[in-house]
């Protein structure tokens, strides 16, 4: 099924006129971050785990998973009724969200951090994004992550695919996509360079779908409604002094960002990386695991090749 997204959906009309104060809370947490979907509904992140999915149908609709909801006296041993051949626990029950107030969520971001420890891809991708939101550099931010793209295989079926991170650059005045891995991922590593489901057939079908007008089109189309309802809705945190991004491109080869890398990983492997995804890619881009700093570098600069 093909979604339009449409600026004027009544979740995002209800959002800007009501404020909720659950609405609130989530949005001033600098730890979080929403990303509008293409079926007019709302992620909140933290960590690179879904905190809520929230709809609106005659009213607001939300999800949350079950592991992460805490319990009331977690951290408490529970008695354990024991009748015979039974065996059963009382209902615990879950703790009171107080409109996801700083205690609560506290506690659901607990449960998240156990899912996503904070070395792995998610936790790291969820990192890039609140840094750049909440740091005064002004070059540019992630609009959205896990971009979610279709596209056709040799055999004819339709795959739908997911791009990690999608960054506006202002100095170039570009939409740009942004595939993020760790250096142990197993599709970088030398020994499976060239082979079925590596890094080469990830970054060529993305090089592909981006090398397409129509794509690129529909991607320039999207990422403008979703600015403007960012925008309207006060999830960009001062990234508003361009009225539109009506006059930026879709770059048409991706980046791709290595977040946990070390010294000596880009001294022993990267450039050999960089080598085998050439010309698949805008560049390569090395930050250790703690920068998450993200921008589209100069060329020639220090942990990058290629831009």
């Amino acid at each position: 099924m093909k979604y339009q997204l449409k600026e004027d959906h009544p979740l995002f009309r209800a959002l800007e006129t009501d404020d909720p104060a659950w609405w609130q809370n989530l949005k001033k947490d600098k730890e979080t971050y929403c990303d509008i979907r293409k079926n007019n509904t709302i992620n909140i992140y933290y960590n690179g785990g879904s905190i809520l999915r929230l709809s609106y149908n005659q009213g607001y609709r939300a999800l949350i998973h079950p592991e992460y909801l805490p319990l009331k006296g977690e951290g408490e041993y529970l008695r354990v009724h024991l009748n015979g051949h039974k065996a059963f626990i009382d209902d615990p029950g879950i703790i009171d969200f107080q409109d996801f107030a700083p205690i609560a969520l506290a506690r659901i971001k607990k449960r998240i951090r156990n899912h996503f420890p904070r070395n792995s891809e998610k936790a790291i991708q969820g990192r890039y994004v609140t840094d750049q939101l909440n740091s005064k550099r002004r070059d540019g931010f992630f609009i959205d992550t896990e971009f979610e793209y279709s596209v056709r295989q040799k055999n004819g079926r339709w795959r739908i695919g997911r791009i990690d991170l999608v960054w506006v650059d202002r100095d170039s005045r570009q939409i740009i996509l942004v595939e993020l891995k760790t250096r142990n991922d197993a599709r970088i590593q030398p020994q499976n360079a060239d082979r079925p489901g590596g890094i080469e057939d990830q970054l060529g079908e993305y090089r592909r779908f981006l090398g397409d007008a129509k794509n690129q089109a529909e991607i320039k189309s999207h990422y403008e409604k979703v600015y403007q309802i960012k925008k309207r809705l006060g999830l960009l945190r001062g990234f508003t002094k361009h009225p539109t991004l009506k006059d930026y491109s879709v770059a048409e080869r991706p980046v791709l960002l290595v977040g946990d890398a070390t010294q000596d990983w880009i001294r022993t492997q990267a450039g050999d990386l960089y080598g085998r995804i050439a010309p698949l890619v805008m560049g390569l881009f090395c930050q250790g695991i703690g920068t998450n700093s993200f921008r589209i570098p100069k060329r020639g600069a220090k942990h990058t090749f290629g831009f």
